[in-house]
Order: C-alpha cells, then sequence, then structure tokens
C-alpha cells in the first residue's frame, strides 16, 4: 500500500464523524430539533428535556400523569403542543399561562438553576 492509500484508509473515518457531528449540531441550532430529538451528537452537550419543569399559573405542575400531550409539549413546545396541552388540563383546572423551564448546570460554580425555555399566555 502506498502513502495515499494509507492517508486515506485512516483519516477517512475521524473525518467521517466530525463532518456528522457538525451536521447535527447545525440542525439543532437552525431547526425546531432539540438536542436530544434529532440532534445526535449533541444529546452530551445538554440535560435531557425529561428534566424540564412545568409551571401553570405560577405554580410547579407536579401532579399530571404521562399523557401524550404532556410529553409533547416538552420535548417540542410550540402553540400548537402548548393549546393540546392546555386541553388537557383545562379538565382539572383552568390555566391561565404556561411556562417550561430548563435546567442549567454551571459547572464553574456547581449550580444548578432554571432558565425559561418557553412562556404562553392565554387570556
Amino acid at each position: 500500500m502506498d502513502f495515499k492509500t494509507k492517508l486515506i484508509a485512516y483519516c477517512s473515518l475521524p473525518v467521517l464523524i466530525i463532518l456528522i457531528a457538525t451536521v447535527q449540531l447545525y440542525n439543532t441550532e437552525t431547526s425546531k430539533l432539540s438536542r436530544w430529538k434529532g440532534g445526535g451528537f449533541g444529546m452530551y452537550t445538554t440535560i435531557n428535556d425529561i428534566f424540564h419543569v412545568i409551571v401553570v399559573n405560577d405554580e410547579v405542575l407536579s401532579n399530571v400523569d404521562d399523557s401524550k400531550a404532556k410529553w409533547k409539549f416538552i420535548y417540542n413546545p410550540n402553540t400548537k403542543n402548548a393549546k393540546d396541552f392546555r386541553k388537557h388540563l383545562n379538565e382539572t383546572m383552568e390555566v391561565e399561562k404556561l411556562q417550561i423551564f430548563k435546567p442549567i448546570f454551571n459547572t464553574e460554580t456547581n449550580q444548578l438553576f432554571y432558565k425559561v425555555r418557553y412562556e404562553k399566555d392565554f387570556e
């Protein structure tokens, strides 16, 4: 084997992995895909969406069953999913405001805090 063939054989896999990771990270930043849902390598850079906190009418929602509407709203918070989730919640309470807070871990201070990811007022 000559040098050119060896170089292609040894470098093709790392270049391919870097190319795929770059495309997937670009897709998570420019589309509605989360880093966990369709983001590929990006899932190692954030906390999973399942740890997001849902706040309804300025109170933390803790007693929601595992409905499909809840998980759609957490993983893809948009107006349609917020309305579906609100309709599901309206069976037990009147919903005026929905918020999702995502956990963020500060590695320098070793502190966990929450930042608003989505907010919708129904008035």
